[in-house]
């Protein structure tokens, strides 16, 4: 997955170049579901909860969600 190696970037963990490396789909693999975590125990755990339901429930109210998922799913992402 992009984001997963874009994480490990960000954590300085995989130098992440765009030019060195292309993100394609497995063949023969399934689609999987995507699930977001926060520790209710981190300072701002509850919070970002509570933003991400939020942006979520926005993004579906305004139609926005299922355009981000029809784009995934074109570049074979989801």
């Amino acid at each position: 997955m992009q984001e997963v190696f874009q994480g490990l970037a960000n954590l300085v963990l995989f130098d992440l170049k765009k030019s060195d490396y292309q993100i394609k789909p497995l063949p023969g693999t399934e689609k999987y579901l995507l699930y977001f975590a926060a520790s209710k125990a981190h300072h701002d755990g509850r919070k970002l909860i509570k933003d991400i339901n939020k942006g979520i429930a926005t993004l579906s109210a305004l139609g926005e969600m299922s355009q981000i998922i029809r784009s995934y799913q074109r570049q074979g992402g989801v």
